[in-house]
């Protein structure tokens, strides 16, 4: 009986000591090098995030939960250009305050503007389906930049303006549930 006693708090001090890095890294120092496995970077379940095609700078939720990933999108009007579809949005984010020791965010308003890659029917619980555009942006986490694709909607009443899904966690990064802002702020965080 004390065996298995002592072999439990043996497992449980390994643990301990191996996931017991801290939450998340000081806003004045950069975070110690991102460990990775398989090539692919170990981050926190809320990330910042950088566009810097559009000089912009967000925080993010890594949540397998969701099958696709969204970006907030307000005022949102399709175009043709050069023969293909096209949407301009509004990404207005209202300022958030510093949280776990990382620097607060900015209000951020900027137009985007970007080819429509497809219409994605997402499932709801208030309605069988709404249907959203889909588009490819280029996004920075830490030091690495993603090509990954965004369905469009008002996130306002949600607290981070990107949600990362399943379809680009699965290729790009694992996710540790324990730690958030594992990569740091921006350097450039306004």
């Amino acid at each position: 009986m004390r065996s298995v006693v002592v072999r439990r708090i043996v497992r449980l001090v390994v643990l301990c000591i191996a996931f017991g890095s801290g939450l998340s890294a000081s806003a004045n120092q950069k975070p110690s090098s991102v460990q990775s496995v398989n090539g692919r970077d170990i981050v926190g379940w809320v990330e910042f995030v950088t566009f810097d095609e559009y000089d912009l700078i967000a925080k993010a939720k890594l949540d397998s939960g969701a099958k696709t990933s969204s970006l907030h999108a307000e005022d949102i009007e399709y175009f043709t250009r050069d023969g293909q579809k096209w949407v301009r949005f509004e990404f207005d984010k209202k300022a958030r305050p510093s949280l776990h020791g990382m620097p607060a965010v900015p209000r951020q308003k900027k137009i985007i503007e970007a080819p429509v890659k497809r219409m994605v029917r997402i499932k709801q619980h208030t309605v069988d389906f709404v249907e959203r555009p889909a588009v490819e942006l280029d996004l920075k986490i830490g030091d690495k930049t993603y090509r990954t694709e965004f369905t469009l909607t008002d996130r306002d009443s949600f607290i981070y303006p990107v949600l990362l899904g399943r379809r680009f966690l699965e290729t790009a990064l694992i996710v540790d549930s324990s730690r958030i802002h594992v990569t740091g702020a921006p350097e450039d965080l306004p």
